[in-house]
């Protein structure tokens, strides 16, 4: 629960009193002030013009006739009281005071601290619609809400004792109030505001979480005449919000909010109700920089949770993320730059001052000073790149407000960079406090020698300022936080007999090496090698196999295979025969006279095709490749469904021994024009020689593994096919007695080809259809199509099926006269069963010819 609470802003002059007070207008021309923070309250008076007294009302206060003082709300407790000599005075809450609440998702109630001695009184009421009306609550008879004020298309109106809308003698909301409360009928205590109950605020009239926005209050305050003054003290609203957690990341030296994020721990809106996983979408959110918070380095997320219930706790973080650049790890800790030189441009003078910033010693003996002016600038260097320098001024810092400026540079120029400033002072003085000044890395950052040859080759900043600083400026010491440079990044790796192969790093695309035998780490001296693979031109595929490695350019394919105390390397044109990626390589079976081979199967943007290396056999045609794919359509840019080529470089792929498959996740388009993600599987059936139709799974990877067997001598069991979708999930794929897809039944369905049932030049009628089977599922359905018409002419349902449980079955039902010459048949159900045969009975239509 939350609360907000009335504060009455002490706007009086604390040279008068020295307390918080608060103070009330009298017709008279004076004020009264009543203190609260001694035990005996004391009356003063204080002769001040009533013109004085309006100047005095700070911004978001009103006054009315010179008599009430509006009052507002705010998010603190501010214990302060409002007094009144006389009569009716009316307060209210202003827009910059009320109570938000549009995000409350139970109301439970408002409560107000009033103090009424003898016949004094204090009337209050509440407003939910933006102070346009407003309603007290009356207990009698079960309760309910009142209007009292409204504003009728401009005129503000307030109810008499007879429920009748009367207009206010001054066409104000202050004045609507004031005759409001001088019905008796209108009057609501504020023990009966404290008295109600969330379900009184939730009746007609009151509070809907969610819609309502606000919450005003109003008060009128009457003294009985005899120095009784009521008051004031604090209203409070209080109500429930489920909270939200909020995500930011360390960026441009602060903390940033991000968005792109699904929270996995919310129950019914509420954040950290259940153990679940915070994913990051990827459409929109943060870019982290590898920064050092609180001495560590690294990349930071913090995540910021509002309005969890009491006893809320988190026993353990896990994450995930994806794979990073490899790179050197820094220990965290700054270091003393290589350079830190003042170039003093009007002077014409080049001061180095690295050593003075860089001896730990705080004196004025060791200080660099720069009385930088707007034309000077100041270098800092260091051997690595850096997105952080940390200066320590001397006590004679810059006192003008002036802003610093930075520039890197791009290997060519100076180019400016945004940075966040944290040695300025309160008023804006740059180099004022000891801190940090960090920036984002940029990717164009350059080494270089800045102006002069005494400088080091580094990476270098320098900066400026908007206003020359005060002339005795300094800095005792300067540090650097470097960021470390990334390790080179092959993007292919495979085995080579008992070594380690690396394909394709940035600095060399169509270079590999191969490290030492048994010594994956090794990749310098006797036995290991790098070999620069054909022409410039990066490598696009690499796989080992018949104890060699293949590598895949744009239009060749090299063999590279150990020879001597080396490896040979030859080449042949591969002419459109290139895999996508590595990826899409699949090993897979093929049969030959001289016993069982093995091939390799992939995907281009050309086709699919299956390259049986050195070997050759009658399946294959005697070649060492052959296209897969000639029958399908699955290639034609004019075709739907079709692949699409632009993305096919996602494509992955996969040997499945249980089904003899070989499976290629792919992105295929199915309606549209574009398909970024691979959302069908493409599956080659070695058994069938043939291609089944694609599955409607979307994965991003694939990868088949050996599960446990208990009943086995080597605990190794059965081979299951998994994919990794694009919501973090490991799906098995097509286990065997399952009916059920991520918890949604499968839909199960059949296609025959076109029937002609031996008499392709008759018409045909369709009698009957009978399927044999069994099924616990949902009713079996039957579409019929004749004579190419592929919309639905027939619909059979078969409904009892269901019924019959897990016992076989045999049904009939007639035909709905069905005719034509050809025919095709769709069965699908949903659920388990299985369906053994569906028998047809037709009879051929003869058409007799006048006698």
């Amino acid at each position: 629960s939350w609360s907000q609470f009335a504060a009455y802003n002490n706007y009086f002059n604390p040279g008068y009193i020295p307390s918080v007070f608060l103070k009330q207008a009298l017709s008279g021309g004076g004020y009264y002030f009543r203190q609260t923070n001694q035990a005996v309250n004391a009356v003063v008076s204080h002769p001040e013009t009533m013109a004085s007294y309006q100047q005095a009302l700070p911004a978001g206060f009103t006054d009315y006739s010179g008599h009430a003082v509006t009052v507002g709300v705010s998010s603190i407790t501010v214990q302060t009281t409002r007094s009144t000599p006389g009569g009716i005075y009316v307060a209210y809450t202003t827009d910059d005071r009320h109570v938000p609440i549009f995000f409350a998702d139970t109301f439970v109630g408002a409560t107000v601290v009033d103090d009424t001695p003898a016949g004094s009184a204090a009337y209050h009421a509440v407003s939910v619609d933006g102070r346009q009306t407003w309603v007290v609550w009356i207990p009698e008879e079960g309760g309910g809400f009142r209007s009292i004020v409204q504003n009728a298309g401009g005129t503000w109106e307030y109810k008499d004792d007879t429920d009748a809308w009367i207009a206010a003698s001054t066409n104000n909301l202050a004045t609507a109030l004031q005759e409001a409360f001088g019905v008796v009928e209108n009057r609501m205590t504020g023990d009966t505001l404290n008295a109600m109950t969330s379900d009184n605020w939730a009746t007609d009239g009151g509070v809907v979480p969610k819609i309502t926005q606000y919450l005003d209050f109003a008060v009128g305050l009457q003294a009985d005449g005899s120095g009784n003054v009521p008051s004031v003290t604090s209203y409070s609203a209080t109500y429930n919000d489920t909270g939200t957690v909020i995500i930011e990341g360390f960026t441009g030296g602060m903390w940033t909010p991000g968005s792109g994020f699904t929270d996995g721990t919310q129950v019914n809106g509420v954040p950290l109700a259940q153990s679940g996983i915070i994913t990051y979408n990827g459409a929109a959110g943060i870019m982290l920089d590898y920064a050092v918070v609180s001495e560590v380095p690294g990349y930071h997320i913090r995540l910021r949770p509002n309005g969890t219930a009491p006893g809320t706790a988190i026993t353990r973080i896990l994450y995930k993320a994806p794979c990073q650049a490899l790179a050197n790890i820094g220990d965290g800790q700054p270091d003393i730059p290589n350079g830190f030189v003042y170039w003093d441009v009007s002077e014409d003078s080049v001061q180095d001052w690295t050593s003075e910033v860089s001896d730990n010693t705080y004196s004025e003996f060791s200080i660099a000073p720069i009385p930088m002016d707007t034309d000077d600038y100041l270098y800092v260097g260091f051997y690595n790149q850096f997105n952080t320098v940390e200066w320590t001024p001397w006590t004679d810092n810059n006192q003008v407000v002036s802003t610093l400026s930075m520039e890197y540079w791009a290997g060519s120029s100076w180019k400016s960079l945004p940075i966040v400033d944290g040695t300025a002072g309160a008023s804006g003085n740059t180099l004022a406090l000891k801190g940090k000044i960090s920036w984002t890395l940029p990717t164009d950052w350059k080494m270089n020698i800045p102006f002069n040859a005494f400088l080091s080759r580094a990476y270098w900043v320098r900066f400026k300022v908007s206003v020359a600083l005060t002339p005795t400026t300094a800095i005792s010491e300067c540090r650097v936080y470097s960021v470390p440079t990334a390790l080179k990044k092959h993007k292919f790796v495979a085995l080579l007999d008992n070594t380690v192969a690396l394909g394709n790093r940035p600095d060399a695309p169509d270079q590999v090496d191969i490290s030492r035998p048994l010594e994956e780490y090794g990749f310098c001296g006797a036995l290991s090698g790098s070999y620069r693979v054909g022409g410039p031109d990066a490598i696009q595929a690499v796989c080992s196999a018949w104890n060699s490695l293949f590598v895949w350019k744009t239009e060749t394919c090299h063999q590279i295979t150990a020879g001597g105390n080396g490896y040979t390397v030859n080449s042949v044109e591969a002419a459109r025969h290139v895999p996508v990626n590595s990826r899409c390589i699949v090993k897979a079976p093929v049969s030959s006279p001289d016993g069982d081979k093995y091939g390799l199967f992939f995907i281009n943007r050309f086709g699919a095709f299956v390259s049986t290396g050195l070997h050759t056999d009658a399946l294959w045609n005697t070649s060492r490749g052959r296209s897969l794919s000639d029958a399908l359509s699955w290639w034609d840019a004019n075709s739907t469904p079709r692949l699409d080529l632009n993305y096919l470089h996602l494509a992955c792929g996969e040997y499945w021994p249980v089904k003899n498959w070989i499976v290629w996740s792919a992105p295929m388009i199915v309606s549209g024009t574009v398909q970024t993600t691979n959302n069908r599987l493409i599956v080659y059936d070695l058994n069938l020689r043939a291609w089944l139709p694609p599955f409607t799974i979307s994965v991003a990877s694939l990868t088949a593994a050996y599960h446990y067997g208990s009943d086995v001598s080597n605990r190794i069991g059965e081979i299951g096919l998994y994919g990794g979708d694009y919501s973090g999930r490991i799906l098995r794929l097509f286990p065997p007695g399952v009916t059920t897809d991520t918890g949604e039944p499968v839909n199960s369905w059949a296609e025959t080809g076109w029937l002609h049932f031996g008499s392709p030049e008759f018409m045909k009628m369709l009698r009957l259809v009978s399927i044999h089977g069994k099924t616990v599922g949902g009713p079996v359905r039957i579409v019929i199509n004749t004579d190419g018409d592929t919309s639905a002419l027939v619909n059979l349902t078969f409904d009892d099926i269901a019924t019959l449980g897990e016992k076989l079955f045999l049904l009939e039902q007639e035909s709905n006269n069905v005719q034509g010459r050809f025919f095709k048949f769709t069965i699908s159900f949903s659920g388990a069963g299985e369906i053994y045969g569906i028998q047809i009975g037709v009879s051929t239509i003869r058409e007799w010819g006048a006698m």
